[in-house]
């Protein structure tokens, strides 16, 4: 079976899973406009896949056709998550990396259309550090194709407003991140941003001492950014990285 052309309509089934499983079970309740939020985050991701089609003419899973194949899937999932990791700690805490990082945090609601919600310069600085690992590690078509699915299917599930049994989620917290860690890295409260940084893994948190279990917290975004405001492009766009800017 080709697997690669499988992956747009199996994200969008993992999507509408996800959201079926919040209306069931909803974390918290969600008061902004629901279809313009949802179009505002999907248009990103659109804008985000458009500028890296123009910018590196290639896929992750293109590349790896075109190289031999060394790595498997977990050695990828592992040396991905570990960088990713430091990435987005480095955005939390080099200065100049968060102006684009705040569009992401800007969302003052958390579902699972809040893993489109990245700047383009953000999109694209993700999707280049995948490609060099592609590039250097050489891991197999499959191992790509997999690991793209999975990574989806992780995003969706960590920003997903979704209530966990709570033996289920400590158990789940072990290997993974989970919607309730997630959700406190979202929180308004600058000392709960800055813990629990992985993206998919709790590893590299336990390790680096950042992990960091809080009670659900009752407001999330930025602070100083009111909710409309979120909701305009322009401003994701331009005036919160330039105002995110000027803080520096």
């Amino acid at each position: 079976m080709d697997w690669q052309s499988w992956i747009a309509p199996l994200s969008v089934l993992l999507f509408m899973a996800v959201g079926i499983l919040e209306l069931r079970q909803p974390l918290s309740d969600l008061s902004l406009p629901f279809l313009r939020r949802w179009s505002l985050n999907f248009s990103l991701w659109v804008l985000v896949s458009l500028l890296s089609t123009v910018a590196f003419r290639t896929s992750s899973i293109a590349l790896a056709v075109s190289r031999p194949s060394t790595f498997s899937f977990l050695p990828l999932l592992l040396i991905h998550d570990l960088i990713m990791w430091i990435s987005h700690y480095g955005m939390h805490n080099l200065g100049p990396f968060w102006i684009w990082h705040a569009v992401h945090h800007s969302d003052p609601e958390m579902d699972a259309s809040t893993s489109f919600r990245f700047h383009p310069f953000e999109g694209l600085w993700d999707q280049s550090i995948l490609l060099g690992l592609v590039y250097f590690l050489q891991p197999s078509v499959n191992a790509v194709i997999a690991y793209q699915l999975f990574a989806i299917a992780s995003s969706f599930f960590v920003h997903a407003n979704m209530a966990l049994p709570a033996r289920l989620d400590a158990a789940l917290a072990w290997v993974f991140m989970t919607p309730g860690l997630h959700r406190s890295h979202h929180s308004i409260e600058m000392d709960s941003q800055k813990s629990n940084y992985g993206v998919t893994l709790t590893i590299w948190d336990r390790l680096f001492r950042t992990l960091k279990r809080s009670p659900n917290p009752t407001t999330l975004g930025i602070d100083s950014v009111s909710p409309s405001s979120t909701l305009q492009p322009a401003f994701l766009l331009a005036k919160l990285p330039w105002r995110e800017w000027k803080k520096l």
